[in-house]
């Protein structure tokens, strides 16, 4: 569950108790006031009003008592969403670092002696970084739902989009000979660019403390 959305239902909960209080005060008012008048043509009214009163008595404690329980509720599952997304975090920006480091990578050919053959933009480092990209959609998927992935809003609103625009741009950026140390530079702006977006969106829902 979101920060949003847990605020949203809390103050829901909240203001249901908040309710009830004020409708126990009224129905107790009444029935005070229907007690206190000397109109023998009441007595039905007096005999209503302490009905309502007596039964609001006997069905307060349980309204209450389900209104904590679902407080306890939306705290766990508030909690239960922090931990995952905390967990997945580190493993979604050392997938997106991977895919920028590797439009630093050298063509097939290009690279000089001194480097080595880690930093070739060959088949297995490209499969490397697609497939923690991979990993990271997954695992956002399972944490967030992407609301009008596809209608007006199919930029989306948390990272499931951005990670599969720039694994879309690695993948278009390619390996071996159809990588393009030109088409590298775009690609690496493209991809800050969306995790910047990232970076603005998901930390959000972290408890941060303010230095």
């Amino acid at each position: 569950m979101t920060k949003w959305k847990y605020r949203i239902w809390l103050v829901t909960v909240v203001l249901i108790a908040a309710a009830v209080l004020l409708a126990g005060r009224w129905i107790q008012s009444a029935a005070l006031d229907s007690s206190n008048s000397r109109d023998s043509s009441a007595s039905l009214q007096i005999s209503d009003a302490r009905s309502w009163f007596e039964l609001y008595k006997e069905t307060r404690n349980g309204v209450f008592v389900l209104l904590a329980a679902g407080i306890a509720l939306l705290y766990q599952r508030r909690n239960h969403f922090a931990k995952l997304l905390a967990d997945s975090w580190p493993r979604t920006v050392a997938a997106v670092q991977a895919a920028i480091q590797y439009t630093h990578a050298f063509p097939v050919g290009g690279v000089p002696p001194e480097i080595g053959e880690a930093r070739i933009a060959n088949q297995i480092l490209f499969s490397n970084v697609m497939e923690g990209l991979s990993r990271s959609i997954d695992e956002q998927r399972a944490l967030f739902k992407n609301p009008g992935s596809t209608g007006p809003f199919s930029r989306g609103l948390y990272p499931i989009e951005q990670l599969k625009q720039i694994q879309q741009a690695i993948g278009v950026l390619g390996y071996g000979p159809n990588f393009n140390p030109s088409n590298a530079v775009n690609t690496r702006l493209h991809i800050v660019n969306l995790w910047q977006y990232v970076c603005h969106s998901v930390p959000r829902e972290f408890d941060r403390v303010e230095l």
